[in-house]
């Protein structure tokens, strides 16, 4: 399972663990900050969760487009919390999306059902509030190609994630410490996981 994450400490993770370890970027801080290294896995959020402006977002696709930045899949425009005027949203954006090239992933929300996910959806986006994510999380398995979880920020919930199958998760949690050299939980924690993926990877 990968882990996408919004932090510059992204690039020394993906260094000691290829392929498992992306960086995860909304507008803003894709334009205010910088762009996934290249050759790094990384996927593009729309923002919504905290601030959705539509002109940030069309250009980020456009840099990304531009300097041929190939992220995994963009989440287009949802409503946190409400899959009907999520649905609505899709229709609208889909063709302008869809027309820079990306693979596009459905925000499911509360509500959401597994046949309400529309077909050209690359990925199902894991989103609602907690109580509905971990009820019905795992009923999106297998629903698109790829099963991405929103906000995952602790080892429990990457167990969990995991354990429904998973391909990646993202969670602004991780980070609250800083970045120390050594006694950071958060991050000791993550980098454990990302060591028993990769024993996993080696074994199987």
């Amino acid at each position: 399972m990968m882990v996408l994450l919004k932090n510059s400490y992204m690039k020394t993770l993906n260094t000691d663990f290829p392929g498992q370890a992306g960086w995860f970027t909304s507008p803003d801080d894709f334009l205010r900050h910088g762009y996934p290294p290249s050759g790094m896995p990384c996927a593009f959020d729309n923002g919504a969760f905290l601030r959705w402006v539509p002109e940030d977002y069309i250009q980020m696709l456009i840099i990304a487009r531009d300097k041929e930045i190939k992220p995994l899949w963009v989440v287009l425009p949802d409503v946190v919390g409400d899959a009907r005027r999520t649905l609505r949203l899709w229709y609208t954006w889909e063709p302008i999306v869809r027309a820079f090239g990306f693979p596009l992933a459905f925000a499911c929300q509360d509500g959401c059902e597994p046949e309400d996910v529309p077909r050209g959806a690359s990925c199902c986006f894991i989103g609602g509030n907690t109580e509905w994510k971990l009820t019905n999380a795992a009923r999106f398995k297998g629903v698109c190609d790829w099963l991405h979880v929103g906000r995952v920020n602790s080892a429990g919930r990457l167990k969990w994630a995991e354990s429904i199958g998973a391909d990646s998760i993202d969670g602004s949690g991780w980070f609250r410490d800083g970045i120390k050299v050594s006694g950071n939980k958060r991050l000791d924690a993550l980098r454990e996981f990302l060591t028993g993926e990769t024993k996993q990877g080696v074994l199987f």
